[in-house]
């Protein structure tokens, strides 16, 4: 028997307080009955792995913890988490940074548009250079609980639900920091590309596969998730620029064009 529920899967390497804040956010704004979540660690520290364990297990969420070896990274982490779920029957997956917040009703919209030949549905989030304002900056360094972040990102969402309530917006790429797909596009598209290990440019080059495909992509307008942007990176001794270059280059030499280029070519 299908289990219509939906697998939420979140690789994380330490950083347990952005990961605790994740988790509550999920707990405060989702039907617990309606998902598992697939708790990807790639090799943290004891001591991080244990505060997060500590908050499930004093939770409601069901759960599963799939401990890697190595720190493996987002994309093999990421797949690693998409083979369990299916293994497990799921066939609607979110693909959920750690460095997320999720608001009130954020699943069930992003469900609303899942359908036909739409494979992929994306929330509004915050913009890509929300680290370097000073309320980015500021929230960054005094990691604060969830409880003290809520009620600024509610309010935000219930303006975006109140104006733009069902509204979406195709489009012909979705980062990957909290996509819902279906299962369809797994078994037509593969998964992830491992050739960019750690991450970056995996989504572009899921994205360019499923366009070829011609399985649609949208952004819910009317739904919020706060993105902290590249905070997966902190304390990680990854030279971030460098791993940009390098896996622009690898998508680069897969498809013949810039990812940077992608909406001068038309597919």
């Amino acid at each position: 028997m299908k289990v219509n529920r939906t697998a939420i899967i979140i690789p994380f390497r330490n950083l347990s307080w952005i990961t605790i804040n994740c988790l509550k956010s999920i707990s405060a704004s989702t039907d617990l009955s309606t998902i598992r979540v697939y708790l990807v660690d790639n090799n943290s520290e004891v001591l991080e792995a244990e505060k997060i364990l500590g908050y499930l297990n004093s939770s409601e969420i069901d759960y599963r913890h799939i401990v890697m070896s190595k720190n493996t990274g987002f994309v093999v982490a990421t797949n690693t988490g998409i083979k369990r779920a299916i293994k497990d029957d799921f066939e609607q997956f979110v693909l959920l940074n750690n460095d997320t917040i999720v608001t009130s009703s954020w699943l069930v919209n992003l469900q609303k548009h899942l359908k036909n030949d739409v494979c992929f549905v994306n929330p509004m989030s915050s913009p890509p250079d929300w680290r370097s304002t000073v309320w980015g900056k500021a929230l960054i360094e005094e990691k604060p609980d969830y409880s003290k972040i809520r009620p600024s990102m509610e309010s935000f969402a219930s303006s975006l639900l109140q104006n733009f309530k069902d509204k979406v917006t195709e489009v012909d790429f979705v980062p990957f920091f909290c996509t819902l797909i279906h299962k369809r596009a797994i078994d037509e598209v593969g998964f992830l590309s491992e050739d960019y290990e750690v991450g970056l440019f995996d989504d572009d080059d899921y994205c360019h596969r499923s366009r070829e495909k011609n399985l649609k992509m949208v952004v819910a307008q009317d739904t919020y998730v706060h993105h902290f942007h590249n905070s997966t990176f902190i304390d990680q001794n990854i030279d971030y620029m460098k791993l940009l270059e390098k896996n622009r280059k690898v998508f680069e030499e897969k498809y013949h064009y810039d990812p940077w280029d992608r909406a001068k070519v038309k597919q």
